[in-house]
């Protein structure tokens, strides 16, 4: 089999396509009876799949059973990858033009089994609850913080005072001075800056990418030019964790750690 341009577009339609049936030929051979029963749809459905995937030499016949040809397996790999970002594209399309991509410096196909929570008219809140979902019993939670309203801060103060968490914060200013201007807020912040395992920074340059880091977990937050939550992505790709960990050490290490002493008499800074 000879290919064109157009050889290779039909290639790729076909896989779309008939990606269920082709999915479970890859694992081992069926015969057609195998594959009703495997991928749940009829015969005729079955047929049209079979003859599609065998028309670009994908899958051949062979003792009443079907198997990926040595090109189909091949191609199939490849395939797998680019299904995958693809159906990423179409569920973050509306988050992309937010998405700081210069600062995202690994593949965002690394992001294809992410977890998305977005936010919606019902409801509004639905990034920040699963922050706290996430860092509820994590025995480490790293933040690089970008909003103003210091939310969040009682889990925190839970996590590290009654459950022994390891807690490093990266913030700016302005979100110190809003907790240092609430009474209640001054007073866990104070108690927090007791404890060893809990460590705040103040970070006087622009955080690039609001993210976190809990245990095996990354998430970061998609915000609009207002800087309002808009999504929260996670995932525990190794590679987004690798890109977070070194992102979360460049921001902490040139900020300044904050002390209890400098928060109790220096904040809220005045202008």
């Amino acid at each position: 089999m000879t290919f064109d341009d157009d050889s290779y577009a039909d290639v790729v339609k076909t896989l779309f396509g008939r990606r269920d049936v082709m999915e479970q030929l890859v694992k081992r051979p069926m015969d057609k009876s195998e594959l009703i029963d495997t991928t749940g749809t009829s015969r005729s459905t079955v047929t049209r799949a079979l003859k599609d995937l065998q028309t670009v030499d994908l899958v051949e016949q062979a003792n009443g059973e079907y198997v990926p040809t040595p090109y189909g397996e091949f191609i199939y790999s490849q395939f797998v990858s680019l299904a995958d970002v693809v159906e990423l594209g179409d569920e973050i399309q509306t988050l992309l033009p937010h998405l700081p991509l210069e600062d995202l410096t690994f593949d965002l196909a690394h992001l294809a089994d992410a977890e998305i929570t977005f936010v919606s008219r019902v409801e509004p809140a639905a990034p920040l609850e699963r922050v706290g979902e996430l860092k509820q019993g994590a025995a480490r939670s790293r933040t690089l913080a970008s909003g103003k309203n210091p939310v969040g801060l009682e889990a925190h103060y839970d996590a590290v005072v009654n459950q022994g968490q390891r807690f490093e914060a990266v913030c700016p200013p302005a979100l110190f001075d809003a907790t240092a201007a609430d009474s209640d807020q001054r007073a866990m912040m104070l108690d927090l800056l007791e404890y060893d395992v809990a460590q705040f920074y103040v970070a006087e340059d622009t955080i690039p990418v609001p993210l976190g880091i809990v245990d095996d977990i990354v998430f970061f937050g998609v915000e609009n030019e207002q800087g309002s939550p808009l999504a929260l992505i996670e995932t525990t790709d190794p590679n987004v964790r690798r890109w977070a960990e070194i992102e979360f050490t460049t921001v902490r290490d040139q900020a300044t750690q904050l002390t209890r002493h400098d928060f109790e008499h220096d904040w809220p800074r005045q202008d």
